[in-house]
């Protein structure tokens, strides 16, 4: 890129001597700062995408394509972000064929993302929650959670003190 050189008008207050002072002058050299292409500063929206699908696939049960036909089953325990989306089976089988027996359950399976065909997960939520399992899955429930499924629900109790002293535990 070309050196751009920036000269302010001089005052007519101010008189200049031999093409006027340095204080009046700005000069700039050297070539502008590299653009950097809004790609490179910004996420890849479409990779972000790709990331939030691979991840919320974890832990589920997928049928894995590969290029050469091959299908294997297993539970999806990772996956490797870096270029090609390399994948990793938990208690990974070869799909039985018209010409072949299912293949050993294998302890972990890596399948390097460049030979999968296709990917495929059933019964995946939507909303990122099985309705089946819903939000009894949580430990901990409150007093209002546990007390509608009692037969104590819309009853007095009658506390009782605690006494560390008197715990079996």
């Amino acid at each position: 890129m070309p050196t751009t050189v920036v000269t302010p008008a001089a005052s007519s207050s101010t008189p200049s001597s031999g093409g006027g002072s340095s204080s009046n002058r700005s000069t700039t050299t050297g070539a502008a700062p590299p653009r950097v292409p809004p790609s490179r500063t910004r996420p890849d929206m479409n990779r972000e995408r790709m990331m939030f699908m691979w991840l919320s696939l974890v832990g589920r049960t997928v049928e894995v394509k590969m290029r050469n036909q091959t299908i294997y089953e297993g539970i999806l325990s990772g996956v490797k972000p870096e270029k090609d989306f390399d994948l990793a089976l938990k208690y990974a089988r070869e799909l039985p064929t018209a010409n072949k027996l299912s293949g050993p359950i294998l302890d972990e399976m890596l399948i390097p993302g460049k030979d999968v065909a296709s990917l495929t997960a059933k019964d995946v939520p939507v909303t990122g929650v099985d309705k089946k399992k819903g939000p009894h899955l949580s430990g901990f429930k409150t007093d209002s959670e546990i007390l509608p499924r009692s037969s104590l629900a819309g009853k007095e109790r009658v506390l009782q003190r605690w006494d560390s002293k008197t715990d079996d535990a």
